[in-house]
């Protein structure tokens, strides 16, 4: 089912681009720490969406093309992607290697071999796993899709999702009543990685994009404001009852979080669409900002006094996206001239 005409999709991409934006900022927040505690489970809601809107305009364009053109769009996607994944690697390389340490106490072929580990399961630049999980998320749900129906498929990755929560959130619970799953866990991160900043974190979420993109619906301003508003607050209960037990105030995955997750971006799709001669840039900045944002954090921090207090957060946090929106401007500025027209890859 297509859900949109053509221009009525490109129109809807200016709402999704001035969230896409919001969100960014919100990523930039958690890496600086700039936000109160309360506001952590929250804020989560950022890379969910990253998910849902990327694989949600992915299946879009899928579902309204010929079933001999579908192989082709998503090469086209992970292409585009994957240049990207390269291009940030490359730039931020030099950053990367300081912080990771691939060849410290290694030889040159086991840092080697951690670096295409880390490629595949992990990632090359400090958060550039999401794009990693957004391409091979995708690819699984693609081909699952020639064989499952949608709902097996949300099954299927729901499970997954629900043992990531177990993991992160719930974590204590397990340590003391299920010590076989997390020995399980442990071997399984020691081998590839932490599967919540990994692609089995993304594959419940791309799979609801794809559910959204093959069917069509709208909720009214006051269901729309009503669902936001339970599903934070049951949200909220399910974080304090997990701060108050564990003690840890951040987690990466909670079992009330699609709620949220997926009212907000209903709700997105509820707007009424309109269209605005500003939404492309405001694509590529929030490109740019979101892979580069938190290696400028780290940069920051280490040349700087000891961050300790809100105050300080707060200046990291302010100028790191001063940084990141200036290397935005002269990215974008400097690919509309003849001989940088190339730089269109970093965005």
């Amino acid at each position: 089912m297509v859900l949109t005409s053509e221009r009525k999709q490109n129109n809807l991409n200016t709402v999704f681009d001035i969230a896409k934006l919001c969100l960014c900022t919100m990523i930039v927040c958690i890496h600086t720490n700039v936000m109160p505690s309360i506001t952590f489970p929250w804020i989560r809601i950022a890379v969910p969406l990253f998910f849902l809107l990327s694989a949600y305009f992915l299946f879009q364009k899928i579902n309204s093309a010929n079933r001999s053109e579908h192989t082709g769009i998503l090469t086209t996607f992970l292409k585009r992607n994957l240049t990207l994944y390269l291009f940030w690697f490359v730039v931020l390389f030099p950053v990367t290697l300081h912080y990771d340490r691939w060849f410290s106490g290694r030889s040159m072929v086991q840092g080697l071999m951690l670096m295409v580990k880390n490629f595949f399961f992990f990632e090359l630049f400090r958060a550039g796993w999401f794009l990693m999980a957004l391409m091979i998320g995708v690819v699984i749900v693609y081909y699952l899709s020639r064989f499952m129906s949608n709902r097996a498929i949300l099954i299927c990755t729901g499970f997954i999702y629900l043992l990531l929560c177990l993991r992160t959130a719930y974590s204590e619970i397990l340590y003391q009543h299920a010590t076989v799953v997390m020995t399980v866990f442990s071997k399984y991160e020691d081998i590839f990685s932490r599967g919540y900043l990994s692609f089995p974190c993304g594959l419940f979420w791309i799979a609801w994009g794809k559910w959204f993109a093959e069917h069509a619906f709208s909720w009214s301003p006051k269901f729309c404001i009503l669902n936001i508003l339970l599903s934070a607050v049951v949200l909220f209960i399910e974080y304090w009852n997990i701060y108050v037990y564990d003690g840890q105030k951040a987690h990466e995955c909670y079992l009330a979080l699609p709620l949220l997750c997926l009212s907000v971006f209903q709700t997105l799709r509820s707007i009424p669409a309109f269209a605005a001669p500003y939404s492309k840039t405001l694509r590529k900045i929030s490109t740019i900002v979101y892979t580069s944002h938190w290696s400028i954090a780290l940069l920051l921090e280490e040349y700087s006094e000891t961050i300790g207090n809100s105050k300080e957060h707060i200046l990291l946090f302010m100028i790191t996206i001063c940084i990141s929106l200036l290397l935005s401007v002269l990215l974008i500025t400097l690919q509309r001239k003849k001989w940088f027209q190339w730089l269109k890859i970093a965005f």
